[in-house]
């Protein structure tokens, strides 16, 4: 399988823009047919907490990814402001080959920042398969809750779209590893660069980490698109089935 994460300085409030970048940045990849392809946490938008400013141009941003997947012959998927019934959510749109494939809403909310006066959080955790692949999608606050991401599902890949703040880089490169050790997964990390109409600023770290924590592929600070190709889920489960950890972890319920 090739997996794509594409990091770029998101214009702020600009669908239309952010697309056009994307698109750019992907053209150089070549065939994407068949290939899963991530952008980051509100890609068309940047990380707002006014979502009534911008909700209005989510389904822009949505048919881009649907034609897209379409076009191209591949996943696609990155995370948007949504209104449905009511309420905001940060919402992580799939779509693969011109057809919805998942939605999740981001549980957890980062309240330090009053992301939960804004939005409402998701209460169902979302698993797909695409090509033979169980992937699991997630949004940035989200990696710091083991409890949420526990591999009970037995997914292959667990993805995280964010927009992951500079002063915090260390953090996010040590929870991306860790999760992948404690879920024997490969682990998909999709960052933004620049700075947002806030003033907050991102240093990127998109990164891909195999199932022992080893990071085998890193962006670091710059646009572009991270681009690992040929990953063999093969590797995955012979490396579960020598050192197999997950037979032995702990049952649990999760309470919503």
């Amino acid at each position: 399988m090739n997996f794509f994460a594409v990091q770029f300085d998101v214009v702020w409030e600009d669908v239309s823009r952010n697309w056009e970048k994307i698109e750019a940045l992907l053209e150089g990849e070549g065939d994407l047919d068949g290939s899963m392809i991530f952008l980051p946490e509100m890609f068309a938008t940047g990380y707002t907490m006014k979502p009534d400013r911008v909700v209005g141009k989510i389904p822009e941003a949505v048919e881009r990814l649907k034609e897209f997947s379409r076009e191209k012959k591949c996943l696609i998927g990155g995370s948007l402001p949504a209104y449905d019934d009511g309420k905001f959510y940060n919402r992580f749109y799939v779509y693969a080959e011109g057809k919805e494939l998942a939605v999740y809403d981001k549980r957890h909310l980062f309240s330090n920042a009053g992301e939960h006066k804004v939005y409402a959080g998701g209460n169902r955790p979302v698993t797909f398969d695409y090509n033979g692949w169980k992937v699991k999608p997630v949004v940035c606050y989200d990696l710091r809750f083991p409890v949420w991401i526990r591999n009970v599902e037995g997914y292959d890949l667990l993805v995280v779209v964010a927009n992951w703040p500079d002063k915090r880089d260390e953090v996010w490169r040590l929870l991306l590893r860790t999760r992948s050790i404690e879920n024997q997964s490969y682990v998909l990390g999709v960052n933004r660069v620049g700075t947002d109409g806030n003033g907050y600023e991102y240093s990127g770290s998109s990164v891909f980490v195999d199932a022992k924590g080893k990071i085998i592929a890193d962006m670091k600070d710059k646009e572009g698109v991270l681009s690992v190709r040929n990953v063999s889920k093969e590797d995955l489960y012979d490396f579960r089935e020598k050192f197999d950890t997950l037979k032995d972890a702990d049952k649990f319920k999760i309470e919503l």
